[in-house]
């Protein structure tokens, strides 16, 4: 089965955008705030959908594909090449579904107060790691494993916009921060393997990711250990 990034892409965008239409429905355009809104439920519970259940469920496909049925090691699937027929059509679908919510989240440009250019030049950076993820020219199932994984790290900020405690604001510092440390483990191993001039532009990508991420890692923790303030400040 041959890929298509620009078909594949368009399918996932119309799932999340039906998504996004049917929590509309729901919630309407309301945010997370009543009083300090900053991004419509919708968009929370989209997220959700999308860290929570369907790149997990891609990505246990992926895995059992690989394991099971093409009797492959988990090393071996880490470092298979990217192929754009069957073999690795699963781990394309995880990228792809990343491209189709990011675009569809843009249905929330101008109705939450705080989807501004900031979080629009958020997506465009997700984008171009994503794309850099699927140009590399092996690690097809590191690829897809640091996707998700990054992606779940970001599901409990999500989370924590809809269920406010002390102890979820303590999952989402610490689940984040882990898959942020993990990911990068990886993609420096990665590094070790790669060709030289891909190890040398993958480690520009990692070092700015670890520089992004330590900053909002910081300000996950001091909301979680300044709950009570954080709580106050938003309400």
């Amino acid at each position: 089965m041959q890929v298509s990034v620009v078909y594949y892409t368009a399918l996932w965008t119309m799932f999340y955008v039906g998504v996004q239409f049917l929590f509309w429905t729901w919630v309407g355009n309301r945010c997370e705030s009543e009083s300090k809104p900053k991004y419509t439920l919708r968009s929370y519970y989209t997220g959700c959908i999308h860290e929570g259940l369907i790149l997990p469920v891609l990505l246990a496909a992926a895995v059992y594909k690989a394991v099971y049925i093409e009797q492959l090691s988990l090393h071996e699937w880490f470092l298979r090449p990217w192929v754009p027929t069957g073999e690795t059509f699963i781990e394309y679908q995880i990228h792809f579904a990343l491209f189709g919510y990011l675009i569809a989240d843009l249905t929330n440009f101008g109705v939450s107060p705080d989807f501004g250019y900031q979080l629009i030049i958020h997506h465009v950076a997700s984008t171009i790691v994503n794309m850099v993820s699927l140009n590399m020219p092996l690690g097809s199932g590191i690829g897809a494993v640091n996707l998700a994984v990054l992606e779940f790290g970001s599901l409990w900020i999500n989370i924590a916009m809809i269920f406010k405690s002390r102890t979820v604001y303590g999952l989402r510092a610490i689940i984040y921060l882990l898959t942020r440390i993990s990911t990068t483990c990886s993609s420096l191993y990665l590094c070790l393997i790669l060709p030289r001039h891909w190890s040398a532009f993958l480690v520009i990508v990692v070092t700015f990711l670890i520089s992004d991420n330590w900053k909002t890692g910081k300000v996950l923790i001091n909301r979680w250990l300044y709950f009570k303030d954080e709580i106050a400040k938003r309400n």
